[in-house]
């Protein structure tokens, strides 16, 4: 969604003061209502030269408004950081450099609070002299603009003593979490009141998470356990007055739908299987993100389900549930609170799922679909044999189950049916229900009858189900007008057409004969009855097999005569044609009028595939003759390839060489089951193979060995101190009953219930939720929750384990803090930096470059042996010289990190102190005097240098002679 915002045009004044001597002033930014939406107080100019900003240690601080003017982007966007013991505003000008200014701290006297005001503490006559003006920055322009009037102080005298009055007896603030808040308490009174907060009815704590300054209570990060009433008393010897003061806390809040992927099978509908989908997508509202545990779980419809809502944030005020826009408080189920349960899973319980969460300032939701998922076809009814007689109309039905819904094809005897008006067609699907196709014959004929066979058919699988309509029939003359088939007798056999062998392959024919009873069928090729050779095989189905045809043998004429009882026949016919190779006399392979066609060698996917899984099939052209092209297909639609990729497919295809191409897929997902089929093609014929993929096949629930029990793996995830977590141990497949319980470092976690168990020496809860899953869940973890975790599930066949590691990082603290150090030339030294933390920090040094802190330059160990006697970095952190010189006098910068948290950091200052000048003469001076001259003097060192000097030259003039002077 796009918003439109027209820039109307505004002013900002600031709003001056009256108060009486001793007390505090409060100066006000004075915005247009219209734009106040968008306009927040950024910082306050004194007398046009100081700018004072707010901190995160609740002080304020001045800014030069010279630097203002260089960095026209910092109003907005500085931040604080604590360097040193010094306070810093840290941000970028309009270029992208970083800058970093040191700001003065004023001392209490002044406080700009988070919500834009101004206090000055203890106003007197000085502060009437000041003016003061705000500056503003506008969110949407990030326009800065500084306030076109000046407030002033007047300061007045009391006219006697008076107890404190507040402006106003109650204040409502709210806060986001970690957010810095100052709650303001100012009465005017003479003599000044003091000041006293009560939260709870008890004294506020001063402490670092809360403390007060004069009138105000100072949060740096609030929480949500901040959240109440706090009570603040101002008194003085006139009496005193209360302000209550209501703080609430709130920080985003998420929802968590659980279980995220749930499988249900239809256990017990005529004996097939199926399957339901929970599928939750993650959905985010407004600013709110919502996760999603990615939790697998089996069971079967007519089972118990149920969908857990994980909430954070606060506060809370409503939860609600939802599917497909409608509350389900009126649908089946029944909920409590964050939990929808469903007694027995149906069809009709497909659909889309929302959990609402929301409070005032905040919404988030979780959705979770329920779907079918896929499924082969099952045919849950079929059509029986039948024995009629001519003329009543017949019907034939099937009745298939799966997902995609399956389309159901018929055959009579291998061959599409007849194409008239008395044959009908129809399919239907009804609501939450399987594929209904039925045939429907008027006035059935003697020669309908025969192998009547449905087939259903999805990107699955295929399934299917034949049996005979027998057609009594008397003996007649017939003819064949129009393409119709009009005889009155028995037994007929219905055109056979044009047939297809290749040579060395084996052929199959069946003679569709219709006519009730018969009593038997031959096969004839010419006039000799087959079969004639090995290769000729006849089967009492009235089926005739050729194996390995033969060209120049097996090509002509083929006929089939039906014979009833009273030796009634009726013959059919059909014409073979071969395509073959011969080998020529010189050796080499001559062709007859058409090339070989091609042949694909069969191959098969494992039936045992698993999500993630790898998998790969190779198309193996083994024979037909070049040139050849060969492609993949899935579900009947072509796969395209770039640069070996099918794009978005996850799927590889790899040509290794014109006869062979191999599919291969990395990590299964449920969106690669279906049919694949390799095609090779060349100018004879096209060579087809199917092989369809199953990912997660169910299994079957009756008349099978008893299933292990396979748990989908977990993990905690990366956690710190305090957090919470919560996994789910789900049990994807297996025959129950199932036991399923917890391990911690291969000691049991007992249970202490069926469902519910509490572990007060751990702070954990172990939840059974139904028999194929167990949650784990751990309120604030700690350290001492470190360790592996395993889910144990047993069942009669085996017991299973699976275990996950649970490590609670803790940020670097100081063990021994860095201190400044002083060492003699020559000695050794220990800078110390000892960090604890896990996983543990990573130590690093830096020195000054120049004699003040600031700019550093990374310091190796080698760096370090080089400029001095030899250096070496503690396995504890810390740094030691072995034998100090001049050139490590300076400022050293130790950093810890561990990855988790902002680190820590010290500076350390090693102060070098030099050898004593001593000069002695007993008589006469030495010829050469020998001074040690360090590269850096300090100014003790450059005193006692003079002084020496002086002596020398006092000395030289009493003895007389020149002599030198050698420096070192």
């Amino acid at each position: 969604m796009f918003v439109s915002v027209a820039m109307q045009e505004y002013t900002i004044d600031a709003g001056s003061s009256i108060v009486v001597r001793g007390n505090s002033a409060v100066l006000r930014c004075i915005v247009p209502s219209f734009v106040k939406d968008f306009i927040k107080v950024t910082s306050w100019l004194q007398d046009g030269n100081f700018n004072i900003y707010p901190s995160r240690d609740g002080e304020s601080y001045f800014l030069p408004e010279s630097c203002c003017s260089s960095l026209p982007s910092l109003e907005s966007n500085y931040s604080h950081l604590q360097i040193c013991g010094y306070s810093w505003a840290v941000g970028k000008d309009s270029q992208g450099k970083i800058w970093g200014l040191l700001l003065s701290p004023i001392d209490g006297k002044l406080h700009m609070l988070p919500t834009g005001e101004l206090v000055v503490v203890n106003a007197g006559t000085a502060d009437s002299y000041s003016t003061y003006q705000c500056r503003v920055t506008h969110r949407l322009s990030d326009e800065t603009r500084v306030s076109t009037g000046v407030a002033r102080i007047s300061v007045s005298e009391a006219q006697g003593i008076t107890p404190p009055r507040f402006s106003e007896r109650t204040l409502s603030i709210e806060a986001r979490r970690d957010e810095l808040v100052v709650l303001p308490c100012f009465a005017e009174g003479d003599p000044p009141p003091d000041y006293r907060w009560e939260f709870g009815g008890s004294p506020v704590p001063e402490d670092e998470q809360r403390y007060t300054s004069g009138g105000l209570l100072i949060i740096p990060r609030a929480r949500p356990h901040d959240s109440g009433r706090y009570t603040c008393t101002a008194s003085n010897p006139a009496g005193n007055s209360r302000l209550d003061v209501s703080l609430l806390v709130s920080w985003p809040l998420s929802a968590r739908v659980s279980p995220a992927l749930l499988t249900a099978g239809l256990d017990n509908i005529n004996g097939f299987i199926h399957g339901i989908l929970w599928k939750v997508p993650i959905q985010y509202v407004t600013k709110i993100s919502v996760s999603v545990t990615p939790t697998n779980y089996q069971c079967a419809l007519g089972q118990p389900a149920q969908m857990t809502c994980t909430t954070t944030g606060h506060p809370v005020t409503m939860v609600l549930w939802m599917k497909n826009g409608q509350s389900l408080s009126s649908l089946r189920g029944g909920m409590s609170g964050e939990v929808f349960h469903l007694a027995s899973v149906s069809r009709e319980d497909q659909g889309m799922y929302q959990c609402f969460v929301k409070n005032e300032k905040d919404m988030a939701q979780g959705t979770a679909e329920l779907r079918l998922g896929d499924t082969p076809p099952q045919l849950v009814y079929g059509f029986i044999r039948q024995n009629i007689q001519p003329g009543p109309s017949v019907s034939l039905k099937c009745v298939a189950s799966g997902n995609p819904t399956p389309n159901i094809k018929w055959t009579l005897d291998g061959y599409p049916l007849p194409l008239n008006e008395r044959f009908v067609i129809g399919q239907y699907v009804p609501m939450y229900g399987d594929v209904i196709s039925h045939v429907n014959i008027t006035s059935v004929h003697v020669q309908e009858g025969g192998t009547y066979q449905c087939s259903a058919v999805n990107r699955v699988g295929e399934a299917s189900h034949s049996a005979q309509l027998n057609v009594y029939g008397k003996l007649h003359i017939g003819q064949i007008v129009a393409d119709r088939w009009l005889f009155q007798g028995a037994p007929h056999v219905r055109p056979m057409g044009e047939v297809s062998a290749v040579a060395g392959e084996n052929l199959k024919i069946t003679c569709p004969v219709a006519g009730f009873p018969i009593d038997g069928v031959k096969w004839y090729k010419g006039e000799r009855e087959l079969p004639i050779n090995r290769r000729h095989l006849v089967f009492p189905n009235n089926t005739l097999v050729i194996e390995k045809v033969q060209s120049g043998v097996d090509n002509g004429v083929y006929r089939c005569d039906a014979t009833d009882k009273q030796a009634r026949t009726a013959s059919g016919t059909a014409h073979v044609n071969v395509m073959v190779d011969e080998t020529a006399d010189d050796g080499e392979i001559e062709f007859d009028c058409v090339p070989v066609p091609p042949k694909i060698t069969p191959f098969n996917f494992r039936s045992d595939l698993h999500l993630g899984e790898r998998v790969g099939v190779q198309c193996v052209v083994s024979k037909g003759d070049p040139p050849l092209d060969v492609y993949w297909l899935k579900d009947g639609h072509k796969l395209g390839v770039h640069d070996g990729q099918v794009e978005g497919e996850g799927i590889v295809l790899r040509t290794l060489d014109q006869f062979t191409s191999v599919l291969s897929i990395g990590a299964l997902a449920l969106t690669h089951g279906g049919n694949y089929t390799c095609q090779a093609r060349n100018n004879a014929a096209l060579a087809t193979h199917t092989a369809p993929l199953s990912v997660n096949v169910l299994v079957c629930a009756w008349g099978c060995v008893s299933v292990p029990p396979a748990i989908t793996p977990f993990s905690f995830g990366e956690l710190s101190a305090g957090e919470r977590v919560r996994v789910t141990c789900s049990v994807k497949r297996g025959d129950g009953p199932i036991a399923i319980s917890w391990l911690k470092d291969a000691s049991p976690l007992m249970s202490q219930g069926p469902s519910l168990s509490l572990h007060d020496e751990l702070d954990l809860t172990i939840q059974h939720l139904e028999e194929f899953s167990s949650v784990l869940a751990i309120r604030s973890v700690s350290s001492r929750h470190s360790g592996n975790y395993t889910c144990v599930a047993s069942n009669p066949t085996r017991t299973t384990m699976f275990t996950a590691q649970l490590l609670v990082t803790v940020p670097p603290t100081w063990a021994v803090e860095p201190q400044n150090a002083a060492a003699k030339l020559g000695q050794q030294v220990v800078l110390d930096c000892k960090v604890e933390g896990f996983p543990k920090p990573t130590i690093s040094w830096k020195k000054a470059s120049g004699q003040t802190p600031g700019h550093y330059h990374e310091l190796s160990t080698h760096q370090l042996k080089q400029q001095s006697g030899g250096a070496h970095l503690l396995p504890n952190g810390s740094l030691l010289l072995e034998t100090v010189a001049q050139e490590d006098e300076g400022h050293y910068l130790c950093e810890a990190s561990n990855g988790i948290g902002v680190g820590l950091s010290a500076v350390v200052q090693l102060t070098v102190h030099a050898a004593q000048f001593n000069i002695h003469f007993c008589s006469k001076p030495p010829s050469i005097f020998e001074f040690v001259l360090g590269r850096s003097w300090s100014v003790e060192e450059e005193l006692q240098f003079l002084a020496a000097m002086l002596l020398v030259t006092s000395q030289l003039a009493l003895f007389g002679g020149k002599k030198e002077i050698l420096l070192k």
